[in-house]
């Protein structure tokens, strides 16, 4: 009997022992795995901020180049991209350390002009965009890789003046003769001047509808040019001398005269009607229009600017 109690306890002891190693084992090994997946998850975590570390550097990078070259022309602004970004090398988050670290590559820049919508005819809005595509790697420290692939684009607007060519009219165009000859001649339809134009003396040419002089236009003397509608002229002169020699050249606009560069010359405004004008003696001069509207050459340039940057991550 006794026997058989020792036997008994010596087998519950043993039970509870074996018990008790099966949950200390368990235990342990839980531990360690938990250990090593806090340790996957940081180097995940590290990595990943090592490429977001990336993508704001080339950022910054891009920006300050864009600054810097503010007004530089679209061509001058990819090339200092290109030559400065930092790309395909390795910045490492500790120095003297080859893990971890992040480097840029796949740094790609491309540029784009998109014209805008013309509020006038005379003026045309260019958007210059340039973008950066790039791929950012983060690397921790056991050599986890995150890869993050970013865009950044920057735009600008630039302004130009010029004179409408035949393809921004949308209207039949009559293509007149670079030189008309002494005589009288009119001109029922829209006329386009595409190579500039001198009128001879002693000459009256009426357009009674819009007209376009685009290069050297020479209005001699004592040559009348009427125009019912408007008159876009780049380059107009028109010959004048004292009124007693009689030397004198008229362009005169019923409508409203278009004058392009940077010195136009004066025009009078205050006047009856062209045909009166045309009819006076002694002959007068010069440029008549009822109205004017001066279109000067493009002073200003564009420049790039960090509030027009946009940029974009995806996370692979």
């Amino acid at each position: 009997m006794v026997n058989n109690e020792k036997g008994s306890a010596l087998l519950m002891v043993l039970l509870t022992m074996t018990i008790f190693t099966i949950v200390g084992v368990s235990l342990i090994t839980m531990n360690l795995n938990s250990s090593a997946q806090v340790q996957r998850t940081g180097n995940s975590i590290q990595a990943t901020n090592l490429a977001e570390m990336g993508s704001e550097h080339l950022k910054k990078e891009a920006i300050r180049i864009i600054e810097q070259e503010k007004q530089a022309s679209l061509q001058e602004t990819k090339t200092a991209l290109e030559a400065n970004l930092p790309a395909n090398i390795k910045f490492p988050a500790v120095v003297g350390l080859a893990n971890p670290y992040y480097e840029i590559k796949n740094v790609n820049v491309t540029t784009e002009v998109v014209e805008h919508e013309r509020i006038h005819i005379w003026r045309t809005t260019m958007e210059e965009r340039v973008k950066v595509t790039f791929t950012s790697y983060g690397f921790s420290e056991d050599g986890k890789e995150s890869i993050i692939d970013g865009e950044m684009t920057a735009f600008r607007l630039n302004e130009l003046n010029k004179f409408p060519s035949l393809l921004d009219l949308v209207v039949s165009i009559v293509k007149a003769p670079f030189q008309i000859l002494k005589g009288t001649y009119s001109y029922n339809d829209i006329a386009y001047f595409e190579n500039g134009l001198e009128v001879e003396s002693n000459s009256i040419i009426t357009f009674y509808k819009d007209l376009y002089l685009r290069g050297a236009a020479t209005i001699n003397s004592n040559a009348d040019l009427l125009v019912k509608g408007n008159a876009h002229l780049e380059v107009a002169s028109v010959k004048t001398n004292d009124p007693k020699i009689g030397n004198l050249g008229l362009v005169c606009v019923e409508g409203t005269v278009y004058l392009y560069g940077d010195n136009p010359p004066d025009v009078v405004k205050d006047f009856p009607s062209c045909q009166e004008i045309s009819n006076r003696t002694p002959p007068v001069n010069g440029i008549y229009a009822k109205a004017a509207v001066y279109i000067g050459s493009n002073q200003q340039k564009p420049e790039w600017k960090a509030d027009n940057v946009t940029f974009n991550t995806q996370y692979k």
